[in-house]
């Protein structure tokens, strides 16, 4: 069985990722789903998305 802590935890983590995915999609002017194919190497990067992503990335990151 699992422990109520681990269960919030999970939530916690899947919350931020959604989060994290939609503040990059408002910043890059897309969609949450077309971000989270992106993650997951279902849709390949456009060079001039995957540049503007990773420095939001990078400052999202660092701003945590």
């Amino acid at each position: 069985m699992i422990d109520m802590n681990e269960r919030e935890e999970y939530r916690l983590k899947r919350l931020q990722k959604r989060i994290k995915i939609v503040d990059v999609a408002k910043k890059l002017d897309r969609s949450p789903s077309t971000i989270s194919k992106y993650e997951s190497g279902y849709l390949n990067f456009p060079k001039y998305v995957w540049f503007k992503y990773k420095q939001i990335i990078d400052n999202w990151e660092g701003d945590r």
